[in-house]
C-alpha cells in the first residue's frame, strides 16, 4: 500500500554541496533521515542549517548532490511542488497576517490543501497546540510564544509524512519553548513522519531528538544518537 511504502521510505541526502558565488555553504554533507524520529541539525548561526532546510523545500536548487525520499528527488524539485509531497514546513520567521485570527489562518491552509474534515482538524491542532481560547484573536493580539505555535500548527495541519522546523523556538521565552517541546514530543509519539529540527539549543537537540547531526562550518562534523553525542 501507500502507507507501508512512505512507512519503508527514508530521506536519504548524499553529497550535498550548495554555494553561492565562490561562498561554499554546504560542503559533500552525507545523511540518513528515518519515519518515527526526530532528526535535529545542531549548529551556530551561519552553520547552514536554514540552507538545508530550504534546499529540502524547493527554495534552493543544490550545487551538487542528491537528495531523494522514495521516488521523489529533491534536486530537481521546483519551488512549491512540495506539495505534492505533503510536507509541512515551519520557517525560522513566523509568516502570518497581523489583522487574520488563528482560526482563520489554518482555514485558509487547510482549504488549499483540500483537507478532509477540516473544521474537526482546525479543533484538533488547536487543542493540540493549547490554542482553542485564542480561537477568534488576531494575530497582533497574540504573544510570541503563541505565535510560534500558530507557526507550527499552520506546518502540522495537514498531517504531514515530511516535517522541517527550523528553529522552531527562536525568539520566545523560556516557558513557551518548553510548552512547544511538549508538543513536539506528542507529534512524535502519535505521528510516523519524518521530522527534520535545526536549532543551536544543545539543550533542545537533547530533549527531543533521536538523532543528532552537529553541523559546522557546512559540514556535519559528528553524527549519533544523544548518549552516543554526549
Amino acid at each position: 500500500s501507500r502507507t507501508s511504502q512512505i512507512d519503508d521510505d527514508t530521506l536519504s541526502v548524499s553529497g550535498l554541496q550548495k554555494s553561492f558565488g565562490s561562498y561554499v555553504v554546504l560542503k559533500n554533507i552525507s545523511a540518513k533521515f528515518e519515519h518515527g524520529k526526530v532528526h535535529s541539525l545542531l549548529g551556530h548561526n551561519g552553520a547552514g542549517k536554514s540552507t538545508f532546510i530550504n534546499i529540502l523545500t524547493g527554495i534552493y536548487k543544490p550545487t551538487e548532490g542528491n537528495i531523494t525520499y522514495g521516488k521523489h528527488n529533491f534536486r530537481h524539485m521546483r519551488k512549491y511542488e512540495s506539495n505534492k509531497l505533503n510536507i509541512g514546513i515551519c520557517p525560522a520567521y513566523d509568516v502570518l497576517f497581523p489583522n487574520l485570527t488563528v482560526y482563520n489562518h489554518l482555514k485558509v491552509i487547510g482549504l488549499i490543501k483540500n483537507i478532509r474534515n477540516l473544521e474537526v482538524r482546525i479543533s484538533e491542532v488547536m487543542s493540540l497546540l493549547k490554542l482553542t481560547e485564542y480561537t477568534n484573536f488576531k494575530v497582533n493580539q497574540l504573544s510570541g510564544g503563541n505565535k510560534r505555535k500558530l507557526t507550527l500548527g499552520i506546518a502540522i495541519i495537514a498531517k504531514p509524512t515530511l516535517l522541517f522546523l527550523d528553529e522552531p523556538t527562536s525568539a520566545i521565552d523560556p516557558v513557551a519553548r518548553k510548552e512547544i517541546w511538549q508538543i513536539l514530543l506528542q507529534l512524535k509519539q502519535s505521528r510516523n513522519m519524518i521530522t527534520l529540527l535545526t536549532t543551536h539549543h544543545l539543550e533542545e537537540a537533547e530533549f527531543l531528538s533521536d538523532r543528532i547531526n552537529v553541523l559546522g562550518y557546512g559540514e556535519i562534523l559528528v553524527s549519533g544518537t544523544v548518549e552516543e553525542i554526549k
